[in-house]
């Protein structure tokens, strides 16, 4: 593929980065094209899992997981904790990003910035 896939949890619709993923209520997923470094296509999903009490991290990651991200961008570590374990297991990069906008993470990626 040309592009990279990322999902990144998002406070609001209009691209504000969420600090919490399972209680993020929207998903942006992006596709972003390595070799004319622009945006292929990006679709904000709703987080249908925000009123669930239990385990709303995993079915959010698993929610994720079908629209086959290749990283997984949020501002909180998932390490040691079950969307980082599922992540893991199907081969998902997670990293760890301190960006306040959707727009600026976006710029950062054109331009090829590391992010973590």
């Amino acid at each position: 593929r040309s592009f990279v896939r990322y999902a990144i949890p998002l406070a609001d619709p209009a691209g504000d980065v969420g600090t919490h993923f399972g209680e993020s209520p929207y998903f942006a997923i992006l596709d972003i094209d390595n070799v004319e470094r622009k945006v292929k296509r990006q679709e904000i999903i709703a987080n249908p899992y925000l009123g669930v009490e239990k385990g709303k991290g995993i079915k959010v990651a698993e929610l994720l997981l079908k629209h086959k991200p290749d990283i997984v961008l949020t501002k909180e570590s998932l390490k040691g904790r079950g969307p980082g374990y599922a992540f893991a297991e199907a081969g998902v990069e997670t990293l760890q990003i301190q960006t306040d906008s959707l727009k600026e993470l976006i710029d950062d990626l054109l331009r090829g910035q590391q992010l973590a």
